[in-house]
């Protein structure tokens, strides 16, 4: 009989512990676009012409007791340009490219209701690119590793409808709902110094998101 009774006591122990460690566990999910800028390759820079150029970027995050966590995110870069060998003479070129980076996060939040706080991050990323010339010509493609940093705010949107936000918790265990604002840089090809061939993906960028915390 008191063995029984140990066993009930220590499985509601367990549940009460997974409860509230649950608690402390949130999730990330955020669309946004922004601006890239290829800050070292001018064959990069020449190809989508302008200093900055859109970028989509889908970010999963996992953050622990609002403070620290594990960011991942997925950008894409699509551009088409014309080379010509001789005036009158040129191919078209597609290029995509898709950065995806895994960071450590730390945030600067002191109250689950904080309505802005800032964010820094750190960690390592693999731009994969995709390269074709019109008419069926030649397919470049690969990928490069590197290290990048990331840093912005979160803007919390509850408090402009805080009966939507409660509807959305009860419906879909959506916690909070606001906007990212980050700056990020990656450093591509000081990764592997010994294999600096090809492009040089190396970029700075500012992405604006609509995101959610579960």
């Amino acid at each position: 009989m008191l063995k029984r009774v140990v066993l009930i006591l220590l499985f509601l122990g367990f549940i009460n512990v997974s409860a509230r460690a649950s608690d402390n566990v949130h999730y990330e999910l955020t669309l946004g676009a922004g601006a890239v800028h290829f800050t070292k390759d001018p064959v990069l820079q020449s190809f989508y012409k302008n200093n900055y150029v859109p970028m989509y970027q889908l970010n999963a995050g996992v953050l622990f007791y609002h403070f620290i966590g594990l960011d991942g995110t997925l950008g894409f870069v699509y551009g088409k340009h014309t080379l010509y060998a001789q005036p009158g003479v040129g191919q078209q070129y597609t290029l995509m490219v898709y950065p995806a980076r895994l960071d450590a996060v730390l945030q600067l939040r002191l109250r689950d209701d904080q309505v802005i706080y800032p964010y820094i991050g750190a960690g390592g990323v693999a731009t994969g690119f995709y390269q074709i010339a019109s008419g069926g010509g030649k397919i470049v493609s690969g990928y490069k590793y590197g290290y990048n940093w990331i840093g912005g705010i979160h803007i919390l949107l509850d408090p402009i409808d805080m009966r939507h936000v409660g509807n959305l918790r009860t419906e879909y265990g959506i916690d909070h709902v606001y906007i990212d604002i980050r700056i990020g840089q990656d450093m591509v090809n000081d990764f592997h110094k010994s294999s600096s061939t090809g492009f040089d993906f190396s970029t700075q960028y500012i992405i604006g998101a609509f995101g959610f915390e579960f």
